[in-house]
């Protein structure tokens, strides 16, 4: 196992997360298409940053790309997060809370899916799409334990400060969250690194969970200031 090399570790991986966000990106009706687009994005952004070191030149200026998409989906995903936990107790004072989120829905899920079928997106899916099967030359041949060890020192050395550092849970939150997803790809050859994963997810969840609430709280305020 050890003796993978890293494109032959980060290829698939790579293959497996544009054929998910490439499937989620052709019907945003459904709320599970939303959230996979989203962390689809997410996850191929902080794996990208992760292990540029050995990618070809132009791989991780498509970062700022998978962040402008997963940022033009941000508003339809936060709606349907927000109708699913109002859901869970919903709101005796606003009885028409569910048509009012449809409301909301609506004028986003179009500007959503006109986004996933706009050129700009069918080029970075493309461009995705060839960084899963094209030659990484040298570089991609290294050892991917080593790879792999390296990038998970730096990104555990990059929660350590912003931990230390930033006032905004979120920046922890965006942190943890590129450290879990750059331990899951190095799992494959450093088993140590599944336990590393697990406590980012931990972190991420838990200050997820605190922001969710905020934003739930913010939206039931407004509607309720708005009559």
């Amino acid at each position: 196992m050890t003796s993978l090399t890293a494109a032959a570790v980060l290829q698939p991986w790579i293959a497996q997360q544009y054929a998910e966000l490439a499937s989620a990106m052709t019907d945003f009706s459904d709320p599970e298409n939303v959230h996979i687009a989203r962390v689809r994005c997410r996850r191929l952004r902080s794996v990208l940053g992760g292990w540029r070191s050995i990618l070809p030149p132009h791989a991780p200026k498509m970062r700022s790309r998978l962040q402008h998409l997963g940022r033009q989906i941000s508003h339809l995903r936060d709606i349907d997060v927000i109708a699913d936990l109002i859901s869970l107790d919903p709101p005796s004072d606003l009885p028409d809370w569910r048509q009012r989120i449809a409301q909301q829905r609506t004028p986003l899920l179009d500007e959503a899916t006109l986004v996933a079928h706009s050129a700009n997106t069918r080029a970075l899916l493309r461009d995705v799409r060839e960084l899963a099967v094209s030659d990484w030359g040298l570089a991609g041949h290294q050892p991917a334990a080593d790879i792999a060890g390296a990038v998970l020192d730096a990104e555990k050395a990059r929660l350590a400060e912003v931990k230390a550092t930033a006032t905004d849970p979120h920046e922890v939150r965006k942190a943890a969250k590129r450290l879990r997803y750059n331990a899951e790809v190095a799992a494959v050859v450093l088993p140590e690194a599944t336990e590393v994963a697990v406590a980012a997810e931990a972190i991420q969840e838990r200050l997820g969970a605190d922001l969710d609430h905020q934003m739930v709280a913010a939206w039931l305020s407004e509607a309720r200031a708005s009559g």
